[in-house]
C-alpha cells in the first residue's frame, strides 16, 4: 500500500482556521499523515494546531519560531517529508483555507497511484456544471501572467498556482532542495525547475470539480505589483 503525507501550511489562521472541516477530514482520511506547518504564526494558530495533533495519531505539527513565507516554509516541511526514513511513496501540499476541499487531494492521490506521473496537481478551469468560483480581476490577471510564462518557459501548463498538488517522494527531494528564487511565484518555479530536470510529458493536470476562493488571503495588491519583476528574476536564474 503507498504511503502519502499532505501538508498544510499556516499563518495567523486562528479566525479562519475550521477545526470541524480539519476533524473531519483528519477523521476520514486514516491511511494519509497529515502535517500541519505553522510559519511563525502570532495569534493562536499554533495552539489550535497542536490541539488538532494530539487527537489524531497520523496528525503532527511542523512549527517554525520565526515567519519564513509559505514558499520556505512548505519547502522546509517537504524536504522533511521525504526523508527516506518516513517511507513515503507521494508527498504533496493543499491550502488550509480548503478552497480546494480535500476530496480533490484524493481524486489527484487515487490517479498518481500507479501511474508515470512524477507530479500532479488541480487547475481551476471553469467547465459548465462545475463549480469553480474565482475573482474575476484575479482570475484574468493571473491568466495575463500565465500566459506570459508559458511562453517565456514553454510549460504549457493552464493553472500553476492552484494550492492542491502531489508528487513522488523522489522527485519532490529534487524539486524542493533548494530554496526559491521568488517568494509568490515559488509554484511556478517548481514548474521551471522540473523542466530544467526532466521530462514534461510526466506531468499531469486535472480539472478540480469544485474551488472557492476564500476571503483573506495574505497576497496584496503590491505582491502582483511585483509579479513582473519575479517573472524576470526567474528568467534570468532559470534562461540557460
Amino acid at each position: 500500500m503507498n504511503k502519502t503525507a499532505c501538508l498544510f501550511p499556516f499563518f495567523n489562521e486562528e479566525n479562519r482556521l475550521n477545526m470541524d472541516v480539519f476533524r473531519e477530514v483528519f477523521s476520514g482520511n486514516t491511511d494519509v499523515d497529515f502535517w500541519l506547518l505553522n510559519d511563525g504564526s502570532t495569534d493562536g494558530t499554533l495552539v489550535l494546531l497542536n490541539q488538532l495533533a494530539s487527537e489524531f495519531n497520523h496528525v503532527q505539527v511542523v512549527n517554525s519560531a520565526q515567519n519564513l513565507g509559505k514558499a520556505e516554509v512548505v519547502r522546509r516541511g517537504m524536504m522533511k517529508a521525504v526523508e527516506n526514513d518516513l517511507g513515503y511513496d507521494y508527498v504533496g501540499f493543499l491550502d488550509s483555507d480548503f478552497a480546494t476541499p480535500y476530496y480533490e487531494f484524493n481524486r489527484l492521490k487515487d490517479i498518481i497511484e500507479g501511474s508515470d506521473y512524477d507530479m500532479i496537481w488541480g487547475a481551476r478551469i471553469k467547465l459548465k456544471g462545475w463549480n469553480i468560483k474565482r475573482n474575476v480581476v484575479r482570475h484574468w490577471f493571473s491568466r495575463i501572467i500565465l500566459t506570459l510564462i508559458n511562453v517565456l518557459f514553454q510549460l504549457e501548463i493552464y493553472d500553476t498556482q492552484c494550492g492542491c498538488k502531489l508528487y513522488k517522494r523522489q522527485v519532490a527531494a529534487e524539486l524542493f532542495s533548494k530554496p526559491f528564487v521568488t517568494k509568490w511565484l515559488f509554484d511556478i518555479e517548481v514548474f521551471v525547475r522540473y523542466k530544467h530536470w526532466s521530462s514534461v510529458e510526466r506531468l499531469y493536470e486535472v480539472p478540480l470539480v469544485e474551488w472557492t476562493e476564500i476571503k483573506g488571503s495574505k497576497i496584496k495588491m503590491k505582491d502582483f505589483l511585483l509579479v513582473p519583476f519575479n517573472i524576470l528574476k526567474l528568467w534570468w536564474n532559470y534562461k540557460a
